[in-house]
Parts: structure tokens; C-alpha cells; sequence
């Protein structure tokens, strides 16, 4: 029988691929990493797709793939002609050209308007689709012109894979009403874009298509193997870390930190937090902008050390005796502006209340802390929001491997937090749906209870937490006390500019 999943996780900075059984373990995995930039060339992503799939095919389970499933970055577009070519290299969510077109639907479409042409509130910034499509309108359009279809990259993937054009209702935020499940037509015609440009929208665990002949001689999977249509990174995370459910917070402890619940409850006000239809709740939560790269920004840069040969785990132990009334120095992890909840791109990385008898280790402790808080910014507001208060954070990435990063979490949000056992929660989120929609589990329940497997626990301890209690109030001040000199700084005239 085949019985294997095979994940692909498309991002910004590189392709991951892993090979799971039923039970969630990785048979396989693999990462080809590539120049993270605001362009790039959509065959990079095959041509990295191709390299794994080569050195899978040594392994005896890569011929017993019963199913597969492609996740990936959000909010990147792809323009294909009729025949699956692309017009130009993809445009990626780090890509801001859009900021006056993104500026300019803000005026034009008030709140009200945004829930009857999407079924929600969406943020409208460069990166919204359709930011991104009235900017090709005026200066690309010929492009336009050109374009059949617009994918985002792993719909792009899915296409070579099947030659099939399609997308999932979820990822699609932006090109659809949610509620309605399908296109606004009299909204585009307003914006002058052609509708059709807009792939089909598919549950994510729909079966889109089957591997070709042409990919089965290109990368030997098996011709008929089914594809099935996925969602994005941010959502297979949720799925990959078991959350189906409300009170269940993720925090995907990578370059940055992706924290989020679902809540049944559409809140009308937002405060910084991204709130998005979710199958039947709503997403409350976002990204930050430097969680992991905090860590490496200090170690490396400050400590010049070489992260990738270190053990990162034994420099972070040496902290294990400071205790938080001890350290009392607060670190503001802005150190490349932030995301959520504040979306300030012009916020600053500081340290505060330094003394003289203070160490790096002080500081490295701080460095935690202040990433911890960020967090805590995040699910704190977001519960507000939502009505609901969180009973677990469910820890995943690479920052996730830290014991003593994961207890301060636990301490500074009072809150329990338990490590997922596959740190690639996006690759196992997607596998889970793959799993589903070829009816290897009959619901996404039944597969988490098979594949997601909890790691260890963290039980806050109370006395730690009432000082990091202080500390987060003092955290919080902070930014409002120094955001107009961040601003001043970022002015032409400063730093020698």
C-alpha cells in the first residue's frame, strides 16, 4: 500500500521536503536554501524541488508516496501565460513597490465596503493581491495583458506538478469572499483587472490533480500520484501543531514568530492584530518581525560566534542562574522595525537599564525576554479581541529546541507551553491535509490525533512570572517612551546620512 506523504514547503529563503508516515514521523527531510529576495524566479523553486527529489529517490519509501502535499509563503504572485510560463519573476510578500496603490484602495474601500466584497476585514498593505495587481496594471501592462492565470508559489508548484490551474479558499484571502466562496466580479471590473486571471478556489483537501508523465519521467514519482490542494504556511502551522480548535495558541519560533489562535468570534476592531476567516472561526494573531533573529543577530554579531557550528543550546545555558529580578534589563527586539501587533517598519532594537555590573549573559537573558514579550504583546491584545483566553501554547521551529527559551515563554505569558515533536509544523500541517484528502484519515481531527505528537511540556512558575509581570508593563512603555526618537533616527541627516 502506499502509505507515505510527501510535504513541500516553499519559502522566501528556501525549499523544505519531507517524506511521513501516518503516525507523523519523518521518514525523510531535507532543505535546499536559496537568496531570500523581494524577486525571484519561480523555476529556482523546481530546480530546488528537483535536487531533493534526487537524493529521496535512494530511500525505498519514496516509491510507496500515496499522496502529495505543497504549502508555502503567502503573498507572492506569479504571472503565467496560457501555456504555464512565467511573464516575470515572482513578486514576494517582502516586496513593498505597491505601498502607493495599497495606500490609495485603503481610501477608496471603507470597512464596510471591504466585508461585502471579501466576507471580512483584510488589511489592505503592499503585499495584498490586489495592491499588487492595479500596480501591474500601471506599470507592467503588457504583462497584464499576457497573464492567464496569477498563482501564489505553491500553487505554481502544483501546477508543474499536475498541470492543473487552482488555488484553496483559505490561501486565497484577498482574491475571494470567503463567506461566498467566489470572486467579487464587479469589483475588479470597477478596478478595470480581468477576472479570469484568478485561478478556481478548492477546499484544501480537494484533490487537484495527478503527477504527469512528464513529471514522473522528470522526477520519478509515480505517474496518478494525487496532489492535493493545501493552504498556506501560516494555516498548515496551525494544522501542523494540532490546532482545529479555539483556546489553542501556536508560536513558530523561526526567523520571526508566527503567533496565532482561532476564536469563534469576528471582532470589529483589530489593534494590530490580523484577524482572518479560518475554516469555521477566525484567526487572531500575525507575525513578528524578529523572533530567532534576535538570537542569531546577538550571538553573531555581538559575540561573534558562528551559529551554524556552535551549540547554540549550551551558550544559552549559562544563563540558568539569572534569575528575572536579577537581569531587570529590557531588550526591545525591533532590531529590523516590527510587525505585529505595532507595524511600525521604522521601530528600533534597544537595551535598557544596563549597569555596570551587568555581563553578556545579562544581556543574552534580555535578548529571550524581550522576544518572550513580544509574544506575550501579541496573544494578550489578540485575546482581548477575541473574547477567549488562551490554555496552551503549542511551540514549534527551530527556537522551539531551546528548553530554557520555551520555560521563560511559559513564565512570561503564565500560560503552559508544550513543544510539537516535528519542528516543521507547515510540512506536516500540509502532509495531514494530504493525508485527508485521499482518504487515509476520514477527518483533519483524526489525522492530528495520529501525526501530531507533543514533544515535552512547560509548567509556568508562578514567582517568575510575577516579575516578568513588572518587567512586560515596563516593556510596553518603553516603545511608546522611545517610538518618536526611532522615528527621528530613521529621518536623512542622522547616522551620517
Amino acid at each position: 500500500m502506499s502509505s507515505f506523504i510527501l510535504s513541500m514547503d516553499i519559502g522566501s529563503s528556501s525549499v523544505k521536503i519531507a517524506l511521513f508516515d501516518l503516525n507523523g514521523k519523518v521518514i525523510h527531510f531535507k532543505e535546499k536554501a536559496y537568496k531570500s529576495l523581494p524577486e525571484q524566479d519561480p523555476y529556482i523553486w523546481w530546480k530546488s524541488i528537483k535536487d531533493i527529489i534526487n537524493d529521496f529517490k535512494k530511500h525505498k519509501e519514496f516509491n510507496e508516496i500515496g499522496a502529495i502535499g505543497v504549502t508555502g509563503q503567502t503573498r507572492g504572485q506569479i504571472f503565467l501565460d496560457k501555456k504555464g510560463n512565467p511573464l516575470r519573476k515572482a513578486i514576494l510578500w517582502l516586496d513593498k513597490r505597491a505601498t502607493k496603490e495599497a495606500k490609495e484602495l485603503n481610501n477608496l474601500i471603507p470597512s464596510k465596503k471591504r466585508k461585502s466584497i471579501w466576507g471580512y476585514v483584510p488589511k489592505i498593505d503592499p503585499s495584498f493581491p490586489l495592491s499588487r495587481l492595479v500596480w501591474i496594471k500601471r506599470n507592467e501592462p503588457d504583462i497584464l495583458k499576457k497573464t492567464y492565470k496569477v498563482l501564489q508559489p505553491k500553487d505554481f508548484i502544483n501546477y508543474m506538478l499536475t498541470n492543473r490551474w487552482g488555488t484553496d479558499l483559505e490561501g486565497g484571502l484577498g482574491w475571494f469572499n470567503i463567506k461566498e466562496k467566489k470572486v467579487n466580479l464587479d469589483f475588479l471590473k470597477e478596478l478595470n483587472i480581468p477576472h479570469d486571471i484568478i485561478p478556481t478556489p478548492y477546499s484544501f483537501t480537494d484533490i487537484l490533480g495527478e503527477i504527469t508523465d512528464k513529471v514522473e519521467k522528470e522526477l520519478g514519482i509515480k505517474k496518478s500520484t494525487p496532489v492535493v490542494v493545501s493552504t498556506m504556511d501560516g494555516f498548515c502551522n496551525l494544522i501542523g501543531s494540532g490546532i482545529i480548535t479555539p483556546k489553542i495558541a501556536m508560536d513558530i519560533c523561526g526567523t520571526s514568530e508566527i503567533v496565532g489562535f482561532l476564536a469563534e468570534n469576528e471582532s470589529n476592531k483589530y489593534n494590530g492584530i490580523t484577524v482572518l476567516p479560518f475554516m469555521d472561526y477566525y484567526f487572531y494573531g500575525g507575525p513578528t518581525q524578529s523572533g530567532g533573529a534576535s538570537l542569531t543577530w546577538f550571538l553573531e554579531k555581538i559575540l561573534y560566534l558562528n551559529t551554524k557550528t556552535i551549540d547554540i543550546e549550551k551558550e544559552i545555558s549559562k544563563i540558568k542562574k539569572i534569575l528575572p529580578d536579577n537581569n531587570k534589563i529590557i531588550f526591545l527586539p525591533y532590531i529590523d522595525g516590527e510587525r505585529t501587533p505595532l507595524w511600525d517598519t521604522k521601530a528600533k532594537g534597544a537595551f535598557l537599564g544596563i549597569k555596570k555590573d551587568h555581563t553578556y549573559l545579562h544581556l543574552l537573558k534580555a535578548v529571550l525576554e524581550g522576544v518572550a514579550f513580544s509574544i506575550a504583546d501579541i496573544i494578550f491584545k489578540a485575546e482581548k479581541l477575541a473574547k477567549v483566553k488562551v490554555n496552551e501554547v503549542r511551540v514549534s521551529g527551530g527556537g522551539s529546541k531551546s528548553d530554557i527559551w520555551n520555560q521563560i515563554k511559559a513564565d512570561v505569558l503564565n500560560i503552559p507551553v508544550s513543544r510539537i515533536k516535528i519542528t516543521e509544523t507547515a510540512l506536516l500541517g500540509s502532509a495531514i491535509l494530504a493525508a485527508v484528502g485521499v482518504k487515509f484519515f476520514k477527518s483533519i481531527k483524526e489525522a492530528n490525533d495520529s501525526m501530531v505528537k507533543i514533544d515535552h511540556r512547560y509548567q509556568p512558575n508562578q514567582e517568575n512570572h510575577l516579575s516578568y509581570s513588572r518587567i512586560f508593563k515596563l516593556y510596553k512603555k518603553s516603545y511608546i517612551s522611545l517610538k518618536d526618537i526611532f522615528h527621528e533616527l530613521d529621518q536623512k541627516g542622522v547616522n551620517g546620512e
